[in-house]
């Protein structure tokens, strides 16, 4: 195989993939990285944690390849060591997940750049937003149980030009 091949092997070890969460999403965290391993992913996951015990470590150490990093220290949001925790990669590429998110399928292939030179995201399509809970207009939720800019009536997407008609 060749090495821009998206199936090369050496390919899939370029990435690490990177969270942050405190202790009250142990179980998202979890989630994440046993749905990576169910699938068959490989790659090493770095997660910034903050009020973990040693057991809680164990948790997720007990999947394979994970290696923690405290931010135990980190007075503001999490959010803000996340430069921390990334830099921290022993890959050249890194890819960063929610530590609500989950893996429905093998995607290793696809998360580092074919091309080193190149910055790769991906967009959600307008179908695929409105199949999110927050905008499914068929299913059922009271108004206290929905975003507040939804009780509001505002849109988080703008219409398609079918429904401005």
């Amino acid at each position: 195989m060749e090495r821009s091949d998206p199936n090369c092997p050496t390919r899939m070890k370029r990435n690490t993939i990177v969270t942050i969460g405190d202790r009250n999403y142990l179980w998202g965290l979890f989630l994440l990285i046993a749905s990576a391993r169910k699938t068959g992913m490989e790659e090493p996951f770095l997660v910034g944690t903050q009020g973990f015990t040693p057991h809680d470590a164990h948790i997720l150490e007990q999947l394979g390849n994970v290696s923690l990093v405290s931010l135990d220290h980190e007075k503001r949001s999490l959010t803000c060591g996340k430069p921390q925790v990334m830099l921290q990669a022993q890959t050249p590429f890194v890819t960063w997940a929610d530590c609500d998110a989950f893996f429905t399928g093998n995607v290793s292939a696809l998360l580092p750049p074919a091309n080193p030179d190149e910055i790769h995201f991906r967009l959600r399509s307008r179908e695929e937003m409105l199949q999110t809970a927050f905008v499914n207009p068929t299913r059922k939720r009271t108004a206290s149980s929905r975003p507040r800019c939804l009780r509001r009536g505002e849109a988080i997407l703008p219409k398609s030009p079918a429904e401005k008609s």
